[in-house]
């Protein structure tokens, strides 16, 4: 048996009428979500600038990267690729010999990049406008990891320890080890430079979203940027220049340490030699008091 007021009829008008009411709220709430979703403006190229650094220099993997930058997915890839490879063609260069492992290379890759991600900072500091509201240049000042001091600290006490130990010139093995060592510490305590680089980034508006446009035709742009957080240089010019003249003074260093330890038994023997010639002198001379005492001895 029904209950009051609600027998067919009745049941079925109210039936249709709760459908009709859920019905008009989905349809309402997708209207409302379509509706924001248009409405949601594009992000400025600061924004888009400070996204893309982060992931390229920090892994940030921030959300808003996918829907900020045309297939966002796809470039947090391609950065990730560039920073990894970049890294790994620094430590190969250093030229550390074969007896250092892969494993050993990618340790001080790792601590390397920890030291970036831990010490190193940077700021937008202008957006150039190249094509009103599509096309903006967004120039950063970096300050990045002091490399050059780093390699500097760790071959002077590389040649201290050589000087040390002679042996340990003709052990590849051991001194490789103990270069691993010194760079890691080194890297660890790695200082920032002191005075900022400037490097940019060109940022392309393609609908709502943002694509990265290299200005130089040898694609250098990225790698100027990741350069001047790993190694405190804003070009591979520069960064081979500075490199040059850190070897240079560490070899100058390295010859002066070696001449001083040469040197320092011939200036002790030269200073005996000299004190026994002055005593010589001084015997050989008639006018001193002590031969003529000699003298009037021998006679009496």
């Amino acid at each position: 048996m029904n209950k009051k007021g609600c027998g067919k009829p009745y049941c079925f008008t109210q039936y249709a009428y709760m459908k009709f009411n859920k019905l008009s709220l989905i349809v309402l709430v997708g209207g409302l979500f379509v509706l924001l979703t248009s409405c949601r403006s594009a992000a400025t190229p600061e924004q888009a600038g400070v996204l893309y650094v982060n992931q390229l220099i920090y892994a940030d993997q921030d959300p808003r990267f996918s829907k900020t930058f045309k297939q966002g997915d796809q470039v947090v890839q391609s950065l990730d690729k560039k920073r990894d490879r970049l890294m790994k063609e620094l430590v190969t260069n250093l030229s550390l010999g074969a007896d250092v492992s892969q494993k050993q290379k990618e340790a001080l890759g790792k601590t390397w990049y920890d030291s970036i991600q831990k010490k190193t900072s940077y700021e937008i500091d202008q957006v150039k406008v190249i094509k009103k509201k599509t096309d903006y240049q967004v120039f950063y000042q970096v300050k990045g990891l002091d490399f050059t001091q780093v390699y500097t600290e760790t071959m002077n006490q590389l040649i201290t320890e050589m000087l040390k130990d002679e042996k340990l010139a003709q052990d590849n093995q051991r001194l490789n080890a103990l270069t691993m060592k010194l760079l890691t510490k080194e890297l660890k305590q790695a200082p920032v430079k002191k005075e900022s680089l400037k490097v940019s980034l060109r940022f392309k508006r393609v609908g709502k979203q943002w694509e990265m446009v290299e200005m130089s035709q040898n694609e250098t742009d990225v790698a100027n940027v990741l350069l001047a957080f790993m190694v405190g240089s804003n070009n591979v010019e520069h960064y081979t220049e500075e490199m040059s003249l850190a070897v240079k003074n560490s070899l100058e260093a390295a010859y002066q340490k070696v001449r001083g330890k040469e040197l320092q038994p011939e200036n002790q023997l030269s200073e005996e030699k000299s004190k026994e010639s002055k005593k010589k002198e001084k015997k050989s001379d008639p006018q001193t008091k002590e031969e003529v005492e000699t003298v009037e001895t021998y006679e009496k």
